[in-house]
């Protein structure tokens, strides 16, 4: 749902707001997806993004942000507006410095771009290291800039509230040769 809402957005079948930030919340099926699938570093890595995202937000004109934000108001549109707006503000703020770590991530698997790993993966050969970690990179970039109060299992952050399946036990291991 949230791939097909946010290719509606793009495509421009259906470009209501609404959609678009759906359509961001995909990050959230993709990193579970690899947690579950046993990846040992993931979170470790988007804690690392989180904190790449929290830094850059201290780079901000707090008071004219809040007001900008205010004035968006509490409705249902103002608050996707005001969704849309933080989204936009992390990608701003912070998304270059991740995009070039995601780059140099690729680079290391010896892949030029997220589309050359996505085709290597699909064409059915065992991920290695590099190309397992250029996942990870990816993945949680797109979380940590969509969703950085995304609760994992295990962060610092975790309050006990469920997110999802609780372990791995049995899980296969992705990238293991």
């Amino acid at each position: 749902m949230c791939l097909g809402r946010g290719q509606d957005a793009t495509q421009g079948a259906d470009r209501r707001l609404e959609f678009a930030l759906i359509g961001r919340r995909f990050a959230e099926c993709e990193y579970d997806v690899l947690r579950q699938l046993g990846s040992d570093s993931i979170e470790e890595r988007y804690e690392e993004a989180r904190q790449v995202v929290e830094e850059g937000a201290h780079d901000q004109d707090p008071v004219l942000e809040e007001s900008l934000l205010e004035s968006l108001g509490t409705s249902y549109e103002g608050r996707l507006q005001t969704a849309a707006l933080r989204t936009l503000l992390r990608e701003a703020r912070t998304g270059e410095r991740l995009r070039t770590d995601e780059r140099a991530a690729l680079a290391r698997a010896g892949h030029a771009t997220e589309a050359a790993l996505a085709e290597s993966i699909r064409s059915g050969s065992p991920l290695t290291d590099d190309e397992r970690i250029a996942l990870e990179q990816i993945v949680c970039t797109r979380l940590a800039l969509a969703n950085p109060a995304y609760v994992t299992r295990g962060s610092a952050r975790d309050s006990g509230a469920a997110t999802g399946a609780t372990g791995t036990a049995g899980a296969a291991t992705i990238g293991r040769r």
